[in-house]
């Protein structure tokens, strides 16, 4: 799903390498926008071909900083990121 999603928003997606995981090499951190907001997401290495769509930065690039949200509020970026995308339409007439 989010090899996709950075499919569908090329501007707006980077990998670079997650130095936080020092014992394990090999993984990446997805930074991704939407609505404004800044997520993130760590990728296994067995996942990463799935990426080679993405710009891999090095980790001092701007795009690769991490905002500090937390887990839970990314999940509520993106619950208010749908809630916006998925407002229902209005109908001439509908007042």
């Amino acid at each position: 799903m989010l090899a996709w999603l950075a499919a569908l928003h090329p501007s707006v997606a980077v990998l670079t390498p997650a130095v936080d995981i020092e014992d394990e090499p090999g993984w990446h951190l997805l930074y991704f926008t939407a609505g404004g907001w800044q997520l993130s997401w760590h990728i296994h290495p067995r996942d990463r071909p799935l990426f080679k769509h993405v710009a891999v930065v090095a980790p001092s690039d701007p795009r690769a900083q991490w905002d500090g949200h937390t887990t839970p509020e990314k999940y509520t970026r993106i619950t208010e990121h749908v809630r916006l995308l998925a407002a229902p339409t209005r109908e001439p007439g509908d007042g």
